[in-house]
């Protein structure tokens, strides 16, 4: 029994409200927030001077990343949902049971993600320090000042979405699970599924620095949120793994445990026959013994983690990206351009 493609987030609990799906949700947000950009932009007259980069990077962040967002989190929804049925082949328990276990899991408290929000909005405050900044500007300013707290409320949902279903998700781990030492792939979708969170996460803090100035990325507090992004990406990637790790390895050392025995025991019979000077049988008890030993040999090398080096780096990649992109932005600078007359 498939567990129900219906999400138990806040986010999608208000999209289901505003009888949408998810499409058009997404696309009725996206063009609301870049009509309001125009129509604020043409209130300040900045299309008089064409397209100039500098003027428009500060207002395009956070309409950018929220649509980012918005865009990408069906198919996190997607990936964590099919790590979650990984699981149900490989549980001890029956659809029914497993069913009741995994709606747990997927199903997160309202109130801790109010809180995230308020968390994501607290940060940002304290990051930015409004109460410092100057009083001047006009629309688009505005459009930024409400847009900016937005964007970083959701990425505090986001962040207590992506590390809270992590940690539910050892929950289905840390059972004992029938695993195959030979057959990794059985979990694979749990790699799949960690990866892609630090691939989105990476994405969206690559967008960020890439709309950020030169003098923002050298700040404290870009900084911050950047190294913390970092953070998220590298928890959440092993702390699923982790779970998955330790059941992986309960099999492998109980398996071998097993074969050792056995190995033991065909020696010291072995043994009492060459002793005893009892040729007959130990041929035999010679080819058992052997056969144990490659046994071993197997046992030993079987992988103990639910994803293969290639896993580890594209991982790697998704954190150099936003770093190589850091870095040469604040080497080089930002030196904008422009459109139109």
């Amino acid at each position: 029994m498939a567990l129900e493609a219906r999400s138990h987030n806040l986010l999608d609990d208000l999209v289901r409200r505003s009888r949408l799906s998810q499409f058009w949700a997404t696309a009725a947000i996206s063009a609301f927030l870049l009509s309001l950009l125009v129509l604020a932009a043409y209130l300040d007259g900045a299309f008089s001077e064409g397209f100039e980069w500098p003027i428009w990077r500060p207002h395009l962040e956070a309409p950018v990343i929220i649509i980012y967002t918005l865009i990408l989190h069906p198919f996190l929804w997607k990936l964590h949902l099919k790590a979650v049925e990984a699981f149900r082949p490989l549980s001890r328990l029956d659809d029914r049971e497993f069913d009741k276990v995994a709606e747990e899991v997927l199903t997160l408290d309202r109130r801790r993600e109010w809180v995230a929000i308020i968390m994501g909005l607290a940060f940002i405050l304290v990051l930015s320090q409004p109460w410092g900044w100057e009083h001047s500007g006009g629309w688009l300013r505005v459009y930024t000042i409400v847009t900016a707290p937005l964007m970083w409320g959701l990425l505090g949902w986001l962040v207590y979405v992506l590390v809270e279903g992590t940690l539910r998700l050892r929950r289905l781990g840390s059972n004992d699970l029938d695993v195959s030492i030979f057959n990794s792939g059985q979990l694979a979708p749990v790699a799949r599924r960690s990866l892609g969170l630090s691939l989105v996460i990476m994405g969206g803090t690559t967008i960020a620095v890439l709309f950020a100035p030169r003098d923002e990325l050298l700040s404290w507090q870009s900084i911050t949120a950047y190294s913390l992004m970092v953070c998220v990406t590298l928890l959440t990637f092993f702390l699923s793994m982790w779970s998955v790790h330790r059941a992986m390895a309960r099999v492998k050392y109980r398996e071998l445990a097993m074969v050792q025995e056995r190995m033991s025991a065909a020696y010291h019979e072995l043994k009492q026959k060459e002793v005893g000077n009892e040729p007959e049988g130990t041929e035999a008890l010679s080819a058992n013994l052997a056969a144990w030993v490659t046994c071993e040999g197997w046992i030993k090398q079987a992988p103990e983690w639910p994803f293969a080096a290639g896993v580890i780096r594209r991982l790697a990649a998704s954190t150099l990206i936003p770093g190589a992109a850091y870095l040469l932005k604040a080497l080089l600078g930002s030196q904008g351009f422009r459109l139109g007359p």
